[in-house]
């Protein structure tokens, strides 16, 4: 790390360099395993994040399509807190036709419809690993929808070298990345010893430091 700042290209170069490994799938994969590790610290030191809406539909282009039932999730997207559908109109979003979505695990929504090809009108969803949501049943119709979602806006990525985790908790965020990178190869006996640094490294960090932390970065311009 050059003068012993942690950046989102140093972390990298970290990763790959601990896991002595340069296959171009864990490659294409680092940006998923980095922003999972970031998820993962806020969501154990419970860190809610800011409560936001996402509302799609036919007239801004972003509804939910007829057959498809994957839903990418919007940037610095850390928890779901609800989501629901229009069904009477894909351009409209009247109180009158909203459903509300009951939030289930991905297996549940497997087994309840397990032929994808089939299509109804969705009554479940399940946050999926790394940037999806899944819809069940498969949408019949394209509809509108209204997402509501706890963010962290400024998450490392390709377009935000450093934050509040690089800055404040470095070992942490390194420990906890090579640790998930290692169970995304499916190294699990090095995803063991790691796991064990990624815990000693929670344990050093205080929750209210944590919080704290984050409270300050919402104050931050992290755009420069």
């Amino acid at each position: 790390m050059s003068g012993n700042v942690l950046t989102y290209a140093s972390l990298k170069t970290f990763i790959l360099n601990a896991l002595n490994r340069q296959s171009p799938q864990l490659i294409n994969n680092l940006d998923l395993i980095i922003m999972k590790t970031q998820r993962s610290i806020c969501n154990a030191f419970q860190i809610e994040g800011l409560l936001k809406y996402q509302t799609g539909n036919q007239q801004n282009h972003n509804s939910i399509l007829a057959g498809n039932p994957i839903l990418p999730k919007p940037a610095g997207w850390l928890n779901t807190y609800s989501f629901g559908i229009f069904y009477a109109n894909p351009f409209q979003t009247e109180a009158n036709n909203y459903l509300r979505l009951e939030r289930r695990n991905w297996s549940y929504c497997l087994d309840a419809w397990p032929d994808s090809t089939q299509t109804a009108r969705p009554i479940n969803y399940s946050d999926m690993e790394q940037d999806q949501l899944l819809l069940s049943p498969t949408p019949d119709q394209d509809y509108a929808y209204v997402w509501g979602f706890y963010q962290v806006p400024f998450l490392l990525g390709p377009t935000l070298e450093t934050n509040f985790l690089t800055e404040r908790t470095p070992q942490l965020l390194m420990s906890g990345c090579v640790y998930y990178a290692n169970l995304f190869l499916q190294n699990y006996g090095e995803a063991d010893k790691w796991k064990g640094d990624f815990d000693k490294e929670m344990q050093l960090v205080g929750t209210q430091d944590m919080k704290l932390a984050f409270d300050m970065a919402q104050h931050t311009d992290h755009t420069s």
